[in-house]
């Protein structure tokens, strides 16, 4: 259910919706602990030419808001080339948001590997009795857990009606 409203999610963003249904999608994994100040789980859109990286990001500071959230990666993967990210505007105290990294996928390559990823931001205070943030912010950056990428990412599973017969 988590992966269908993901897809639906990515195929109505205005920058996403061109790429269609992906192949496949990843069920999501957690690279921050569940208690911090942020918790990030992630989830990969296989295409045939490309990879999308979704970001959940969950905000749970109080009175601290989040502005030009997104996350720098560093996947040194033969076949893997970055073309872009979407970066999260906003993201308010307890709020959970999509940031994505795109990056194009040689189609005849078998990706395996890992990168390393920075959560980016910039932090501004919310004053308690007025709700606004301040004017200036913090620009920080916060280390996530590095994320993998298999070859099982991009195979879809296969139905076989008899098993025997078809062997």
């Amino acid at each position: 259910k988590q992966i269908e409203k993901a897809i639906a999610d990515l195929m109505a963003h205005p920058k996403l919706k061109a790429y269609g249904r992906p192949h496949k999608t990843s069920e999501p994994e957690h690279i921050t602990d569940t208690e911090s100040e942020f918790v990030v789980t992630y989830l990969k859109h296989a295409y045939a030419d490309r990879v999308i990286f979704e970001f959940k990001v969950h905000n749970n500071m109080d009175d601290v808001l989040l502005e030009d959230v997104s996350v720098k990666m560093d996947c040194d993967m033969e076949g893997l080339e970055e073309e872009g990210c979407i970066p999260i505007k906003t993201l308010q105290s307890s709020e959970t948001l999509s940031t994505y990294v795109i990056f194009a996928k040689d189609p005849d390559t078998f990706l395996t590997g890992s990168g390393a990823c920075v959560l980016c931001f910039t932090m501004k205070e919310v004053d308690k009795d007025t709700g606004e943030p301040d004017a200036d912010g913090t620009e920080d950056e916060y280390q996530l857990e590095e994320v993998v990428v298999n070859v099982c990412d991009f195979m879809e599973p296969f139905e076989v009606a008899n098993f025997h017969k078809d062997w």
